[in-house]
Parts: C-alpha cells; sequence; structure tokens
C-alpha cells in the first residue's frame, strides 16, 4: 500500500473498542470501526466527524470509507445517533461505501442511511468493491 499523508488523524480506544477517523490531501476519509461498538464509540465518531469539519470549513465535501470488517457488534441506539448526525450533516458527504460488516450491522447501516436520506451510497462485502465504488485507488486506506 501506497502512504496516504492525512491532514486530520483522530483515534479513540476503550478496553477492545476502537474508532479511527481519517482525512487525506483530498477530503477523503476513512472511517475503522473495531472491536464492541458501544455508545460513547459512536458519541467519539461524530465528534470527530464535528472537528473535521471545523477543520475543514463549509466548504468540506468528503467522499467516505467506512470499514466494518472488525466490528463484532453495534448497539441500535448507537445506529440511529449516527443517523441522526447524518441527516444533519448530509451537506458535507458527496458518497459513502460502507463495507466488511456482519449481516446485523450492514441491515442497521442500510436503515441508517435510509433515515438519513443518503442518495449517493453503496454497501459491500469487501474494501475492493468499495474503493472502487467510491473511485479511490486499491491502495488507499
Amino acid at each position: 500500500m501506497s502512504e496516504t499523508k492525512y491532514l486530520f488523524e483522530r483515534d479513540w480506544t476503550r478496553g477492545t473498542s476502537q474508532v479511527k477517523f481519517r482525512v487525506d490531501e483530498t477530503h477523503r476519509s476513512f472511517c475503522y470501526f473495531i472491536g464492541k461498538g458501544t455508545m460513547d464509540g459512536a458519541r467519539a465518531f461524530l465528534r470527530f466527524a464535528d472537528e473535521a469539519i471545523v477543520e475543514f470549513g463549509d466548504e468540506y465535501l468528503t467522499t467516505s470509507l467506512v470499514d466494518l470488517s472488525q466490528l463484532h457488534s453495534a448497539p441500535l441506539r448507537s445506529q440511529f445517533l449516527l443517523g441522526k448526525w447524518l441527516f444533519k450533516n448530509k451537506r458535507y458527504i458527496a458518497k459513502i461505501a460502507v463495507f466488511g460488516g456482519k449481516p446485523y450491522e450492514m441491515a442497521i447501516a442500510r436503515a441508517v442511511m435510509k433515515i438519513a436520506r443518503m442518495k449517493q451510497v453503496g454497501f459491500f462485502k469487501r474494501g475492493e468493491e468499495a474503493r472502487a465504488f467510491l473511485g479511490f485507488p486499491a491502495d488507499v486506506g
């Protein structure tokens, strides 16, 4: 993989739960949810997303790759918290690709995107498919 230069990096860890949020120099964002999903992890992710908006300003528009391949579970409440945020802030998101989640997490992610009325969204089993959907090179993220 080539070295991606990130302009914005945030990490949150509690026990075996992790959230990683990255934005590169072309405003592509990379979101990783690892371990057991929690409400605190969802809140941390939303805090990072808000910080990115402040960092890059109102013209910020991102294309986002969301990796759920290492997520073990996610509370339903956290998913709806994410949906509420997306609904209010979707103007900052051009396109999203979600990949790697287990069937339950992917079904919830689909429902969240529907609630948020996100139009440019794709759901995939593998990262390669998600990157292709977004037009990302195979070696980023």
